[in-house]
This record gives C-alpha cells, structure tokens and sequence, in this order.
C-alpha cells in the first residue's frame, strides 16, 4: 500500500515528460491505480513480522516519549511487497497506527499514520511527498500531512479532528479490527456507488491537477474494470 501511493505520486510528475516516458508513466499509472481500487475492497489479514524492523530507533523512541504503547511489527499476509510497519497505541487509547521506512526513489522514507474510529474515522498519514488516495467515502475524513515526520505535531493536529465517539483500543488485535471495520465501510459504501461514477471520483482524487491531461485516457484504459470495483473478495 505504501509503495503504491508513493508510485502514483512519483509517475503522475513524469507523465508530461518524453511521449515514450509518458506512454510507460501512463502503464505504471494505471496498473497502481487498479491495485488501489483492488485494495480498496479486499480484506486485508496482518501477521507478525519475521524479524524486528530495522532503522527507526528514532520514531520508536518519539513515540515513546509521547507515551505511547508499542503493540508490535506487523506486515500484511497476501502482499508480496508489503512493508513491515511497527504499530503503537496512544496513551488515551482512542489514537494508534504505524511507523515504517518505505521504499521510494530518494531511498528509505519515514512515513506513518494515525487513526481513530467512531461513527466517523479519522486517519492522519505522514509522508513526505504528496500522497494522492482514491475518492473518499463520508465517512472517513483523511489528511495528510507533507514534510519531514513530526509525529508530535501530527498527533497534536489529529486530536483536533478525533471523533468523540472514537473507541478504545486495548491490543493489536483491537487496532486491526478497528482498521477492518473501516475497510469493510468503505468497501460497503464503494460497492453501491454507480461505477462509472465511482472511477471518475477516484481519478480525479488521485490526478488531481493532472486530472485534465490525464483522466478521459486512464479512465478508458481502466473501463474493464468497472465490475471488479464491485466485488469484494
């Protein structure tokens, strides 16, 4: 997941570069975007990390001090590239997610996310370049903050947003329901969207700017999968 967002990011800025570059940006696009509207409607299983994540000492010792709880390493199961990401727990125990190092072409990069669950969800990702996401359903409220990560002002800007309703967690197997629970809405909400329409919100979520010059191509190219976006596995 984190690889993809990153990927998306990356080729729409070289989209408009060289009719060659653009027809292999173009590719790459489409193909990420199809796995993101694929992950969108999947349930997604984590299992514990074979070996302890290596290079964010640092972030564990911030979360730490922001008296946080480490609930583990954890790393999806039917992901071939999925990352390894280290779950935490806030000390008010409405607040958790993750830290990782994702792969990107500047090397590894701190990135992370924050989320609390009530009626409403509300998820902060951390990551240090523009991290372009399909069309949101009403009842998640996403943010995400751009720059050098800052888990203190990101847990400060996202208690300003937490639901009143959120939860408490308790374990890792609390946040991982919590997570499913929120895929399992959005996928509910994303399956009784009209197709056609729903490819277009979430073209236009991901290109945004770019939406323009690219969104009647990709929508073309991704009309074969407009009943795959309505089936859950």
């Amino acid at each position: 997941m984190i690889r993809i967002v990153f990927a998306a990011a990356v080729l729409i800025a070289f989209s408009a570069i060289g009719y060659q570059r653009r027809r292999q940006g173009l590719a790459r696009l489409e193909e990420q975007i199809r796995k993101l509207r694929l992950l969108a409607v999947r349930a997604v299983k984590y299992r514990p990390a074979e070996a302890p994540m290596q290079g964010l000492a640092k972030q564990t010792e911030q979360l730490e001090q922001l008296g946080c709880t480490l609930l583990g390493d954890m790393i999806e199961e039917s992901a071939t590239d999925a990352l390894p990401t280290r779950w935490f727990l806030a000390g008010d125990k409405t607040t958790f997610g993750w830290i990782a190092l994702a792969q990107s072409i500047m090397g590894p990069t701190e990135v992370a996310m924050l989320m609390s669950v009530g009626e409403r969800a509300t998820i902060t990702m951390c990551s240090p370049r523009a991290a372009p996401g399909l069309a949101q359903p009403p009842h998640i409220d996403r943010v995400v903050r751009v720059g050098f990560l800052d888990l203190k002002a990101a847990f400060a800007e996202h208690a300003k947003r937490k639901p009143e309703d959120a939860r408490t967690i308790e374990s890792i197997d609390d946040a991982l329901a919590a997570v499913e629970d929120v895929r399992s809405r959005t996928a509910t909400w994303r399956e009784a969207q009209a197709p056609q329409t729903l490819l277009d919100r979430d073209l236009r979520s991901v290109l945004g700017q770019h939406y323009d010059k690219l969104g009647k191509t990709l929508a073309k190219r991704l009309a074969t999968d407009l009943p795959e976006a309505r089936v859950r596995a």
